[in-house]
């Protein structure tokens, strides 16, 4: 028996793509019924549960999903003792640069050690197979990008600009700056009259509350909660602010690219994909600006705009990650009935 597994605290980016991943797969015939999803949320379900389920997977195909590259390392490791050919699925590879110094050698060994695990590596974005190139052969490695369903080549609508602007994730670990954000612009919300929208949930909630109190933003700052993305989008808000330290291909963007928003990125592997220079953001000065002049003079090149929804399209459209899911599957096990390329 072949599965999918996921093992996971809590439900973000990287397990929404996996699961939408498992579902077009099937739909599309990739595989069959010899395939089994596993899902592990370990915010709600037990370690001896998830332990127990993980030992029925034996001798077969696991592709295993990875937030964040070696992080959570004893279910892989479980699998890999029980006699299971892995693929490895990591959604965020952190380069030596963006991880804390004191920790990194840690880190980085946790990392190698987990793709020496697995018999073969799935990198979701030019940014992941360049930094797992440090230490990972080429040979052994598959380029699976995250997408969103995006047949239709629509080119980019122009709408009516408002001073809206929404955060789309969970409010927690590296998303913590969404609480420096507000200490640090949160005077430039009242000025200029901008609404930040946070949409998502976690540990920081309470803290950011507590900042939007303190900073007297209750009229600049709506805290909606976890929402799905076609609820996330009948809220009116034009840009989309991405502040995160490292990213693999972060589907909220996809989907804002996709929705027609426009996009304020920090500048790290991942986002550089999605984004042109000019909405690219390396410190809080070059995002105070791109601030100023994106969302209050609303300077904005629309060109640059078709041009991020067309490489959108070329890049990330399901059926093309689709074809190459079925690839990587083949590639680890020939014989598997996978009928993605027949």
């Amino acid at each position: 028996m072949n599965a999918f597994v996921s093992v996971n605290s809590g439900f973000g980016g990287a397990e929404k793509q996996f699961d939408q991943m498992v579902k077009d797969l099937r739909e599309a015939g990739v595989v069959g019924d010899n395939w089994t999803y596993q899902r592990h949320d370990l915010s709600s379900s037990s370690r001896l549960a998830t332990f127990r389920a993980l030992c029925r997977q034996r001798g077969g195909t696991v592709v295993y999903n990875m937030s964040v590259l070696g992080i959570g390392i004893w279910p892989l490791l479980l699998l890999r003792l029980l006699g299971n050919r892995i693929l490895l699925f990591p959604h965020v590879v952190v380069s030596p640069a963006r991880s804390r110094p004191k920790l990194w050698r840690l880190r980085a060994w946790l990392q190698v050690f987990s793709t020496r695990l697995a018999d073969r590596i799935v990198a979701i974005s030019d940014g992941n197979l360049f930094t797992l190139e440090r230490f990972v052969q080429r040979e052994k490695m598959s380029v699976v990008y995250n997408y969103v369903d995006c047949e239709n080549d629509t080119p980019f609508q122009t709408k009516p600009l408002n001073r809206n602007i929404a955060i789309i994730g969970r409010l927690q670990d590296q998303h913590k700056q969404q609480l420096t954000f507000l200490r640090q612009h949160g005077s430039l919300l009242r000025e200029k009259e901008i609404v930040l929208h946070l949409f998502g949930s976690g540990p920081d909630e309470a803290a950011i509350r507590a900042t939007v109190s303190e900073q007297c933003l209750d009229d600049h700052v709506v805290l909606h909660g976890w929402c799905d993305e076609d609820t996330i989008y009948t809220h009116p808000f034009s840009f989309v602010l991405n502040l995160s330290r490292w990213e693999g291909l972060p589907l909220s963007i996809l989907e804002a690219i996709y929705r027609d928003r426009i996009v304020l990125l920090s500048d790290v592997d991942g986002n550089r994909e999605l984004a042109y220079g000019d909405f690219l953001f390396k410190s809080d000065e070059e995002l105070r600006e791109l601030l100023v002049r994106l969302v209050v003079d609303q300077d904005i090149d629309y060109c640059l705009l078709r041009a991020q929804k067309r490489r959108l399209y070329s890049r990330c459209n399901r059926e093309r990650s689709l074809q190459l899911m079925g690839r990587a599957l083949q590639d680890i096990d020939p014989d598997n009935a996978c009928r993605a390329n027949k």
